[in-house]
């Protein structure tokens, strides 16, 4: 059982959502503070029944207004299929669709259920009728109840009341119905487990999210042997008994009202033992978990996602469990954040759900179109906008991730990874050109570069958005290389085919960075160090501990001569004298012929 969609009223920045539709990973997607979290916080108050606070109110909302949260799960068990269509208590396309109602001050919300059921209200709603109800309603149809067993049972005069009403083509649609608390528990009792991750969560002791696959690890092992609980249990139901023994004793002395105490111990074994967890650093000191930085504790979630995510399915039912995820790529390096979407690909092919929310490229890239949700926000309440009427082109515009307004201007467009990289071309450029080696340089040609990190780059080059810029464009990237015998990483080859074959250029550098192509000489010049400059060696770490493309690379590349640039992107491709940066600047400018 998943969440299939979920609708949202007049809860925080979601005044009145549409019907938001989710599939087994939906990503959401937004700017900070548009409302992206609000719709994880609503499922939080949905499956918890927490109490709400004025400020949970949407703003402008009168007190009086309740919060709305509806909830529709698909995919469910056949078993439940059975049990809950057999009572009258699933939609029409047997999907199960909660409403709960959240009113300020109220202990319990309203709990609604839209169910496949008769126009007529005569009919509606039979399995919340009483006995005398359904026995009323069997007389003025003369209806002869038929007995179920030795019996007859308000379930097979249901049954009967509504083959009657189908015989006399009683009308049947959805219908939001209230129902009584039994029926209540026994729906809620079929809804999948939900978990969720803050962007700052606390993983102290009290935090369930965190505990319970442990505790349930713990009853598993004293499960493993039965006499040694029923020791335990034996000892201490004989050591309560005899001290209610003597209570009981004392109070039969004082009163003549009470004759016996009768002890009734609870065993909760989960309870047993309290797990903690303590850290020891690289320098040995020990320090409890919860104390540990943000980023510290968000690296363990992903480490205990990844443990999750490749343990083995047991007991539990994976297709029940949800985990809803807040800014996942808080606090991590790009790498980490890829390791966590593998985690989460690895949990949704074993049946769990994953929904997250995030403003990083890294994980919208990695969604499907179809997964992607767009929070915005332009007034005082959210916008949200998902498949078929997303485009991924207003994920871009929302998201920052291309400089669109600056491109306007630009015949052509370049795309490279760093501030430095794009430096370091337009210096290039210009310094062939007033070598004469080069007729015009990007700005006479007017192509512009831009810098377009790595994960925005990414996202761009997945979603096809280059191609959609309505510019030629060209990227270059880094080899990132650190040996000869080194291979290209296959994401960075996979970008080059994807670009190409959307009409672009693209140039993954031979030497594993733009430093690599800086003269020696110049570097001695400009900086006075002397440092060795080979094709795969580290060279911004040989300039300096605090190396920065500011204060080492600029004033380098300004002094390089035209001579010098051509020196060092030389290279022999079958016998014959090429030079690397000096075809690919010339391949650039032509982007605009």
């Amino acid at each position: 059982m998943r969440i299939s969609a979920i609708r949202i009223k007049n809860f925080r920045a979601l005044r009145d959502t549409p019907i938001i539709e989710f599939t087994e990973m939906p990503v959401i997607v937004g700017k900070n503070d548009t409302g992206k979290s609000s719709i994880l916080y609503a499922l939080a108050v949905f499956f918890e029944e927490r109490t709400l606070s004025p400020s949970d109110l949407t703003r402008g909302a009168n007190k009086d207004e309740p919060v709305e949260i509806e909830v529709h799960f698909t995919e469910l068990p056949e078993n439940i299929i059975q049990t809950l269509s057999g009572k009258r208590l699933l939609a029409c396309d047997n999907n199960l669709i909660i409403k709960k109602i959240f009113k300020l001050g109220a202990r319990q919300p309203d709990f609604l259920l839209l169910v496949k059921d008769f126009v007529d209200l005569e009919f509606q709603n039979l399995q919340s009728k009483k006995e005398r109800e359904l026995n009323d309603l069997g007389k003025k149809y003369n209806l002869a109840f038929i007995k179920a067993g030795r019996s007859i049972t308000n379930e097979s005069k249901i049954v009967e009341l509504a083959n009657y009403a189908r015989s006399k083509g009683v009308t049947e649609a959805d219908i939001w119905e209230s129902l009584d608390r039994d029926t209540i528990n026994e729906v809620a009792s079929f809804l999948p487990r939900f978990t969720m991750f803050p962007s700052s969560m606390n993983l102290s002791i009290d935090q369930a999210q965190f505990q319970n696959p442990f505790l349930e690890m713990i009853v598993n092992a004293i499960e493993i042997d039965q006499t040694i609980k029923d020791t335990v249990q034996g000892k201490v139901t004989t050591a309560i008994a005899e001290a209610i023994g003597k209570i009981e004793e004392n109070l039969i002395q004082q009163t003549d009202t009470i004759r016996k105490l009768v002890p009734k111990p609870t065993f909760q074994w989960k309870k047993l033992v309290n797990l903690d967890i303590e850290t020891e650093d690289q320098f040995g000191a020990c320090v409890p978990l919860e104390n540990r930085g943000l980023g510290v504790q968000r690296l363990v979630m992903v480490a205990f996602l990844k443990y999750i995510a490749e343990k083995p399915i047991q007991a539990a039912n994976p297709s029940n469990m949800i985990f809803a995820i807040e800014e996942p790529e808080t606090f991590l390096h790009p790498s980490a954040q890829r390791d966590l979407i593998e985690s989460f690909r690895e949990l949704r092919s074993k049946g769990y759900q994953i929904i997250m929310t995030s403003h990083s490229p890294v994980f919208a890239a990695e969604a499907h179109e179809e997964d992607l949700i767009l929070v915005t926000r332009q007034t005082e309440n959210a916008s949200i906008i998902h498949h078929p009427q997303l485009q991924v082109e207003q994920v871009v515009d929302e998201l920052g991730i291309l400089p669109r307004d600056q491109l306007v201007s630009f015949n052509a467009v370049v795309f490279v990874e760093g501030p430095g990289d794009q430096f370091f071309f337009e210096t290039v450029a210009k310094t062939l050109k007033q070598a004469g080696r080069i007729s015009a340089d990007f700005a006479e040609k007017k192509i512009g570069l831009f810098t377009v990190g790595g994960n925005n780059l990414e996202f761009c080059v997945e979603k096809h958005m280059l191609k959609k810029l309505n510019r030629k464009f060209g990227v270059v990237v880094d080899s990132d290389k650190k040996n000869p015998s080194d291979q290209i990483k296959k994401k960075k080859t996979d970008w080059k085919s994807k670009c190409e074959a959307d009409g672009g250029k693209f140039f993954i550098l031979r030497k594993r960075e733009i430093e690599n192509y800086m003269h020696p000489a110049t570097i001695h010049r400009a900086l006075n160090r002397p440092v060795t400059v080979q094709e795969f060696n580290d060279v911004g770490r040989q300039i300096s501990s605090d190396y920065s493309w500011e204060k080492h690379l600029k004033p380098v590349v300004e002094a390089m001569t035209a001579d010098e640039i051509l020196e060092m992107d030389k290279y022999m491709k079958d016998s014959v004298e090429c030079h690397e940066i000096f075809d690919i600047v010339k391949e650039l400018l032509g982007l605009s012929d």
